[in-house]
């Protein structure tokens, strides 16, 4: 195993290289490394295999197009002895941003949970350990599936009852319990989801009656802040556009409004604009305390998005 360069699909490159020293594990250890997702990725492109690992290897399951790089991996480490990490530099990685992997969420990755839950059939069944490090990506993968679907407004799709299943098992068996909206029917989901937007709507127009400002600017481009886009104006409330901490190249716009730096806003039109944050709750603090130092009006706005809806706590 490698490391290498990694160019995003914004074109920016980034140095995905030797951030270990050399290592050797055995093949468990190696599985549980590789679960992790920390030195061992999930990927082919930076690993180099022995051929006679793949004389008479089993076909790989029908959940394509999503993870399948994941199951070989683990079907090859399985008959591994050892798996070895060298520090230097063997790929270059180029994201596409049209593969299923980088286009943006999608039902598609209905395919990524399914092929998830079947892996653990994989490892014996007193490898109970792994067994459980695959529960916990399952449980994480339908759960963001889940919240993809709701934030799309695409949760009256079959798939969707079927991950609420595979969430519930793989929660049983670790122990965990499941964020109640994740497991509402379709009726409630419809229901929560006005509700949602109502109070997302009520809070940004008492905010503006309060402060008296003419525009309003969405703090975060991200999935959030698109979510809070289309809900805002699918409630008559008009928007001027996103603002971002750092524009990245290539990203002019985002659904049809301009993203433009915080920093690049003159003075005249902060003083005019009300700035709802909407991006995920772990940057809420700092971005609160950068626009306050600004004396700017705010709104928080993501408290009421599905993407990052209350999780799990633990793991």
């Amino acid at each position: 195993v490698v490391g290498g360069f990694v160019r995003n699909i914004d074109g920016a490159d980034h140095d995905d290289g030797p951030r270990h020293l050399m290592r050797r594990d055995d093949a468990q250890t190696a599985i549980g490394i590789l679960l992790d997702g920390e030195i061992y990725g999930c990927i082919l492109c930076d690993k180099l295999y022995r051929r006679s690992l793949f004389d008479h290897l089993p076909p790989l399951s029908d959940y394509t197009p999503f993870a399948e790089d994941l199951e070989l991996n683990l079907l090859l480490f399985l008959r591994a002895r050892y798996v070895t990490f060298l520090p230097i530099y063997g790929y270059h990685y180029y994201m596409r941003p049209e593969s299923i992997s980088h286009r943006g969420f999608s039902v598609d990755f209905v395919h990524r949970v399914r092929r998830l839950r079947f892996l653990r059939t994989l490892f014996p069944v007193d490898a109970q350990e792994l067994r459980q490090r695959m529960d916990v990506l399952t449980f994480e993968a339908a759960s963001s599936f889940l919240q993809g679907m709701l934030s799309q407004n695409a949760f009256e799709v079959p798939e969707y009852e079927e991950v609420q299943g595979i969430l519930k098992e793989s929660g049983k068996e670790l122990g965990m319990e499941v964020p109640s909206q994740l497991l509402a029917s379709v009726k409630q989901c419809r229901e929560d989801r006005a509700d949602r937007r109502h109070q997302m709507e009520k809070a940004v127009r008492q905010a503006l009656q309060e402060t008296g400002k003419k525009k309003v600017y969405l703090y975060g481009a991200g999935i959030i802040g698109r979510e809070t886009a289309m809900a805002l104006q699918e409630s008559g409330i008009a928007l001027n556009g996103f603002v971002v901490s750092k524009v990245r190249d290539a990203m002019e716009s985002v659904a049809g409004l301009s993203v433009v730096n915080f920093e690049a806003l003159s003075r005249e039109e902060r003083e005019l604009a009300l700035f709802g944050i909407a991006l995920s709750r772990r940057h809420l603090e700092e971005i609160q305390g950068m626009l306050a130092a600004a004396d700017v009006s705010y709104v928080d706005l993501g408290q009421y998005s599905y993407a990052y809806a209350p999780q799990k706590e633990g793991r």
